[in-house]
């Protein structure tokens, strides 16, 4: 009888105790995802270059060097022409945060799925395969410490996030 009257005691003292801040909803300033329709994924391409907003990853394979541009592709530089270092392409991924390289494909992720391409000729790339469902994304904002509207995802894959007032809002990260 002592050891189940603990029990409730102990049981409830747990049910209590996880009542938090954490899980209350929240208004104010945070972060929100921007989304694309999963239909845009497959928009992968050659196009001219594109001005850098957000570095990301980088590769460096003979006179090319590589660079994500979170969500958005990889902008292509040209490093032959030390005076002139120039960006000579950028290959549209929609959703993308990582790639490497091997031979002339270019293997990257592209929200949930992980895409190859032929870079061969780098101004006009050919998408060979898409594996679907390989990775799990990140469903919050990395190196951000607060709170943020959860990820809806059948409103289509996130490719950012921004900064808005947020309206009852529950989730919340913490670095």
């Amino acid at each position: 009888m002592r050891f189940t009257f603990s029990l409730i005691i102990a049981s409830s003292l747990f049910l209590f105790s996880c009542h938090q801040e954490e899980y209350l909803a929240y208004s104010g300033m945070g972060k929100t995802p921007i989304y694309i329709p999963f239909s845009e994924l497959d928009n992968i391409g050659s196009q001219a270059p594109q001005s850098i907003e957000q570095s990301g990853p980088i590769f460096l394979i003979g006179d090319f060097f590589f660079m994500v541009e979170a969500g958005k592709g990889i902008h292509v530089f040209d490093l032959s022409d030390v005076d002139q270092q120039n960006s000579i392409a950028f290959i549209s991924i929609p959703a993308v945060t990582d790639f490497t390289i091997d031979d002339n494909i270019l293997f990257a992720d592209s929200w949930k799925d992980l895409v190859s391409i032929d870079i061969s000729d780098i101004h006009n790339v050919v998408f060979l395969s898409r594996t679907t469902d390989v990775f799990d994304p990140f469903l919050f904002p990395q190196l951000f410490n607060g709170p943020f509207e959860c990820v809806d995802e059948n409103r289509g894959a996130v490719i950012g996030w921004e900064d808005k007032n947020l309206e009852n809002v529950f989730c919340h990260t913490v670095n």
